[in-house]
């Protein structure tokens, strides 16, 4: 591939990642139940904890992208496409720059999926892409 290749690559991936902004929020606050709350369920571990975390996202484009309890303790930071990928499974937590704060944050992002039916495990850590240079 050249570079100009390379960077329109790059160049539409950042916009259609910039295209999920507005689908974040249902991730994150559902009127049927927060991806939090579906995610205990959905594993049958004990209730959902009442302090849901907060989401601290960067776009591509460098926006910041900010959702759910943003007063809490629990906070999920990083960069929107790494949290995409881990809660669609397609790389575990570990192969991200994605930072966890508190244990409901840590548990969530190990155990969420975005997609309906029985929970499952995500991939295991360095099976689909080693994690980058920070």
């Amino acid at each position: 591939y050249s570079l100009e290749e390379l960077e329109r690559s790059i160049s539409m991936a950042d916009e259609l990642m910039d295209s999920f902004a507005g689908h974040f929020p249902k991730i994150a606050n559902e009127e049927e139940g927060t991806a939090v709350e579906r995610t205990w369920l959905n594993n049958s571990f004990e209730l959902a904890p009442a302090d849901q975390p907060a989401l601290r996202l960067t776009s591509p484009s460098g926006e910041s992208w900010e959702y759910g309890n943003l007063d809490s303790d629990q906070v999920i930071s990083g960069m929107a496409h790494e949290f995409a990928q881990v809660v669609t499974q397609t790389r575990n937590i570990a192969d991200t720059q994605l930072a966890c704060e508190g244990d409901t944050a840590e548990l969530w992002m190990r155990s969420a999926q975005c997609f309906a039916g029985a929970a499952a495990e995500p991939p295991a850590p360095g099976v689909r892409r080693a994690k980058s240079p920070a």
